[in-house]
């Protein structure tokens, strides 16, 4: 009953959303806010510190060099990302980068103490969903080449549903299904590969809903993407997630009845 009514959920906001899609972006793009441009610097940190994180954990165990310089190549990365963003040409928030190295050292030396093989398992399955999620997101977009809503001069004339593809878009302005954004900042469900069940505390999981929520609204908002992009974003991120989970379940416990 459960699935039914989460299916049957999933089809009735997709069916709003595919109404309204082109009404939703009219109404609330603001293009240069300081909600919208929050979100896009802060969107696709889960996977920055998921995939950090993992790196960090896989030098715990061996080659700790070649995985630290892994793990703080990614941190210098993102930040000279969001200087790029910010148009902040200096180097000031590169000197941020030992703060957020430390936060992840400290978050990935408590779950490699609290269950070393366990945290290994989990960060390299946390890898492998990372890159299934993002190259499955990237080749989409391609796929579809649906333009961006801030690029249309006449958005009531060149809007095109998102069931309607126009393949190849290799330039950004025709990359806006689905929202890359938006499954990245999905990624922060990732951090259920380090607990026993898939489930969180309440509060916890309902933060990181919120995240998602944020991210993915701020998106409309800057006219990256439609409400659509967004939604087959989360789903896509999610959806994966959930299926390289069972996975690594399922991994877990042939290794266990092996052992045993």
């Amino acid at each position: 009953m459960k699935k039914y009514i989460i299916g049957g959920s999933l089809i009735l906001i997709l069916a709003f959303i595919t109404v309204f899609d082109l009404k939703i972006s009219l109404a609330l793009y603001e293009k240069d806010t300081f909600f919208g441009t929050f979100f896009k610097v802060t969107g696709y940190l889960p996977m920055i510190v998921m995939a950090a994180v993992s790196f960090k954990i896989f030098g715990f165990r061996k080659w700790p060099v070649l995985f630290d310089l892994a793990s703080l190549i990614i941190l210098i990365a993102y930040m000279a990302s969001v200087a790029y963003y910010l148009n902040d040409h200096s180097m000031a928030l590169l000197e941020l980068t030992p703060i957020l190295y430390v936060l992840i050292y400290m978050l990935s030396s408590h779950l490699y103490d609290r269950d070393q093989n366990a945290a290994y398992k989990a960060a390299k399955w946390v890898l492998v969903y990372i890159v299934i999620a993002l190259a499955g997101g990237s080749i989409l977009k391609i796929i579809w080449g649906r333009p961006r809503f801030y690029g249309m001069s006449d958005p009531l004339v060149e809007f095109k549903p998102w069931y309607l593809i126009e393949p190849f878009g290799l330039d950004d302005l025709h990359k806006s299904f689905p929202s890359l954004h938006t499954i990245e900042a999905t990624m922060i469900f990732s951090f259920v590969f380090y607990q026993k069940e898939f489930k969180l505390k309440g509060l916890a999981y309902g933060m990181m809903a919120i995240f998602v929520l944020l991210v993915a609204l701020s998106r409309i908002v800057e006219g990256a993407h439609f409400a659509s992009d967004v939604f087959f974003g989360f789903l896509l991120s999610w959806g994966i997630l959930v299926i390289v989970y069972r996975k690594y379940l399922s991994s877990a416990k042939s290794a266990k009845t092996k052992s045993s």
